[in-house]
């Protein structure tokens, strides 16, 4: 009998017990509080017209869930932040029913952070996300209402702002007026001028400008809704770029404009572009560089004989303001017909220094000029003025100094030259170039023409 009564004691005990646990229930343990993890009702993955509050006395609060051993994730979390701060600086989610701020970030990538994954019953692959979840009254957080994983950080804030029921608190464009200056400039921007960009928009965006395929460049902002940026054009600057501005709202809303196109030539590379005998064993070289920049040309002419021979030359000059050289080099060589290779470095009057690409051309063959005593080692420019002739055609040419020679031809065209020893040269693009024979009686032109002192006599 005693048996029995202690039987039934020990079952009462047994199943008043059972009754209280489920009666409480059960629930895992985040850090030093209990979290729930069934949702009274199910997470809404699209967004509602206005946000729903569970219980009463309960609130929101936006969370943010990254991996941050993954960058992409990491820089994701900063810019939602950072939106949202700006939000709640700028009052805009003042109206937000029941929201707590600031917003709740996890680190899922940390020892034991996969124990949010879990208890909101999520995945790794749902990162990076951003969610709302209810707060209780006495500060246990609770289910999660709406969630949405971020791929858009624009789409994800539009959707969020308009579960919150404060879409729409931004009215009118997100960029009001744009400018730029240089607007239309006439000529190329160079190395050191500036692109200056400023916007008026919504205060309290993130505004940016894309300078073609150099990049993009931040602006900031100065004061409310002013955001003001420049570019500096470099060295390696060579393009047309088109240039557009973005400004993202605090609400997520994005707008472009493009503001026109732009020529940028920073430092333009050295070139080699032709070579020409103009004399006896005088070459000329011409070609582009920086404007004003000392140019170095080295040559290296492979000729076969019965073997190949290799020689190398150096020569060098100085482009003019429009960054076009000529430099001449001697050589008593028969170069005529090699294989030449040509590289020139520029440097500029900042100390840049820029080389050109190999250039690999056959050099002309050599101009056979007629035999004569050796000319003397320093022309009387002046004893070139005057009149001359080609064929039975009247030319001339005037001198006013050894850089301040015009020749002008049968048809009345000036081209300005210098003396270069025994060569004429023309400033500028020309290419012409003439051999002034020892006695000044005739000049041979490089391009197929002489000019004599005396009228020849008619055939």
């Amino acid at each position: 009998m005693r048996k029995q009564h202690f039987r039934f004691i020990f079952l009462f005990i047994f199943f008043l017990s059972l009754a209280v646990v489920f009666q409480q229930g059960l629930s895992p343990v985040y850090g030093e509080s209990s979290q729930k993890t069934t949702p009274k009702t199910p997470i809404k993955d699209t967004p509602s017209e206005e946000a729903v509050s569970e219980e009463e006395g309960s609130s929101l609060k936006i969370v943010i869930m990254a991996d941050f051993s993954d960058q992409l994730q990491f820089d994701t979390e900063n810019q939602l932040v950072e939106v949202l701060r700006k939000l709640q600086k700028n009052k805009v989610l003042d109206n937000a029913a029941n929201l707590e701020m600031p917003p709740m970030v996890i680190n899922t990538g940390q020892p034991g952070g996969d124990k949010w994954l879990k208890g909101w019953k999520l995945k790794s692959s749902d990162l990076p996300l951003m969610a709302i979840v209810e707060i209780s009254s006495d500060g246990e957080t609770g289910n999660l209402v709406w969630k949405e994983t971020v791929t858009d950080i624009s789409v994800s804030m539009e959707h969020l702002m308009r579960y919150l029921g404060v879409s729409g608190m931004l009215k009118g464009p997100v960029i009001k007026a744009v400018e730029m200056k240089p607007k239309k400039p006439k000529k190329p921007l160079k190395m050191g001028e500036t692109i200056s960009v400023k916007i008026q928009g919504i205060p309290g965006g993130t505004a940016t400008a894309q300078i073609g395929e150099l990049g993009e460049i931040s602006l900031f902002e100065e004061a409310p809704g002013l955001y003001k940026g420049s570019y500096t054009v470099d060295q390696s600057d060579n393009e047309s770029a088109v240039i557009s501005v973005t400004l993202i709202a605090p609400d997520g809303s994005k707008q472009t404009k493009q503001l026109g196109t732009l020529v940028l030539e920073g430092l333009i590379k050295p070139t080699v572009q032709s070579v020409q005998q103009v004399g006896p064993g005088e070459w000329l070289i011409t070609g582009t560089a920086p404007p004003n920049s000392t140019v170095k040309v080295d040559i290296r002419a492979t000729a076969a004989f019965i073997f190949k021979v290799t020689t190398t030359y150096s020569t060098s000059g100085v482009a003019n303001s429009e960054g076009r050289y000529q430099a001449t080099f001697q050589t008593t060589d028969k170069i005529g017909g090699a294989k030449g290779n040509f590289v020139a470095t520029a440097t500029t009057s900042n100390g840049e220094t820029l080389t050109s690409q190999e250039l690999n051309m056959e050099i002309p063959q050599s101009i056979k000029y007629p035999d004569e005593p050796n000319p003397p080692s320093n022309y009387d420019v002046y004893s070139l003025a005057g009149i001359w002739w080609h064929d039975n055609h009247q030319c001339s040419i005037q001198v006013t100094g050894k850089r301040n020679i015009v020749i002008i031809n049968e048809y009345g065209d000036r081209t300005p030259m210098t003396l270069q020893n025994s060569l004429l040269v023309a400033d500028g693009w020309n290419t012409l170039t003439g051999f002034i024979s020892y006695d000044y009686s005739k000049i041979e032109w490089n391009n197929g023409t002489r000019w004599t002192r005396a009228k020849p006599k008619k055939k």
